[in-house]
């Protein structure tokens, strides 16, 4: 019996079987019906299916084979599945899924090896996510985060070239990583990364200044800037405090104080008001610093917003907000993202209809940091999802983070030299 597929009733279904790799051309012939919703019975799964095109496709149902001599079926081909349903992969200039495969099928991960390329990486400002940095798993991963970044001691000066990207507000597209970084820890994947060491083939770091330009700064302020090894020696690796001082010092700089110094100078409001069309389609130019003194009144403030964005030092004694008790309805189910102003400058933020932040400085709300509102955006990224005690714990870190960046920047403004 022929079947009429142009005049299809809206509550019919309509499905394809495909159990193996050889009836995977059913699932073309599907996508061309006008059925309301289109599904594959991928049952007796016998088979990898391996790669499958699942554009225009709404249901994916999976089930072994039954009865005395069933086949057996894998559970890798299940999650073969269930991870391009779910995750939708896709492949890409640079990667696709059936390479992936081969990579992770041919590397003998060790204990060590998953240790190694398990990290931390620094996602959006104030968000830090794990992933398996391989190059099966990561698309365009850059020789200079591998070899520089990741597993290694660094910072690393985040940009953004063109100040375009967030019209006629006012400049922000800076932040700073210990970790390999995401290239849209700024809109619209627009991030250059400096980072602060190189290292080189035996594992050596080197400063990553131009030697013309440090060249300037010790003339100017007639100090001396130490090597990278020497900074490894002196330098606490999370504070970039000293460990100690003597008399020597006063007549040398660490490579992270020019570092402090040049995220000091972003951090004006002054400098991006008066520089603000040159900040629209090129990278910040920072002035020399006139003496020793101004540099190192710069380089502390400096130092205390980059430690602020990476939330060192912070604990819960540092709190001024607090967080609504737990209801027994979408506990910790983060909803919406609502600020709602309560008076003395604060206000409450909103993750669902019961719970909030309260106490929350509207100063501390409104600040972009690398064109974000973090506090919004934190909470977009995490919509349908329930909060952790951590996670909590680390928005209102966040809170501190940016109210303190806000007193700080007023004393960045009352020094900086333009």
């Amino acid at each position: 019996m022929k079947a009429d597929v142009k005049n299809i009733m809206q509550n019919v279904w309509l499905g394809v079987t495909v159990e193996c790799k050889a009836t995977r051309n059913r699932i073309d012939h599907l996508r061309k019906l006008k059925a309301s919703i289109k599904f594959l019975s991928c049952e007796p799964l016998i088979e990898d299916l391996e790669d499958l095109d699942l554009q225009g496709i709404d249901w994916v149902i999976v089930g072994g084979e039954s009865g005395p001599k069933a086949r057996p079926m894998q559970l890798n081909w299940v999650v073969n599945i269930k991870q391009q349903v779910e995750y939708g992969f896709k492949d890409s200039r640079d990667w696709n899924l059936k390479s992936a495969r081969s990579l992770l099928k041919a590397a003998s991960f060790g204990i060590e090896d998953v240790d190694k390329y398990t990290s931390q990486i620094c996602y959006r400002p104030f968000d830090f996510r794990w992933t398996f940095f391989h190059k099966a798993l990561v698309t365009y991963p850059r020789p200079l985060l591998q070899n520089s970044v990741h597993n290694k001691r660094n910072i690393v000066l985040c940009l953004g070239k063109s100040g375009n990207v967030i019209g006629d507000n006012e400049w922000s597209l800076a932040y700073i990583s210990t970790l390999p970084t995401d290239k849209n820890v700024v809109p619209r994947g627009g991030v250059y990364l400096f980072p602060l060491f190189v290292y080189d083939e035996m594992g050596d770091a080197h400063t990553n200044f131009s030697e013309a330009i440090v060249s300037q700064i010790e003339a100017r302020t007639g100090l001396r800037m130490l090597s990278a090894r020497e900074e490894f020696l002196q330098v606490e690796p999370q504070t970039g405090y000293r460990k100690y001082e003597d008399d020597e010092d006063k007549d040398t700089f660490m490579p992270i104080e020019l570092l402090d110094y040049i995220y000091a100078v972003l951090h004006s409001r002054r400098y991006r008001q008066t520089y603000h069309e040159c900040l629209q389609d090129g990278f910040p130019t920072i002035p020399y610093p006139a003496d020793a003194g101004y540099f190192r009144y710069m380089a502390e403030l400096g130092g205390q917003i980059r430690r602020l964005h990476l939330l060192v030092g912070i604990s819960d004694q540092d709190f001024t907000t607090t967080y609504s008790i737990s209801r027994p309805k979408d506990n910790n189910l983060c909803t919406l993202r609502r600020f709602e102003p309560t008076g003395d400058g604060q206000g409450r933020v909103w993750i669902n209809e019961q719970q909030y932040f309260d106490h929350v400085p509207v100063q501390a709300w409104q600040m972009v940091v690398a064109g974000y509102q973090p506090l919004d955006r934190w909470l977009k990224d995490r919509k349908g999802k329930k909060l952790s005690s951590d996670e909590i714990e680390h928005y209102q870190k966040i809170i501190v983070a940016l109210q303190k960046q806000a007193q700080v920047m007023e004393l960045i403004d009352n020094l900086i030299e333009i």
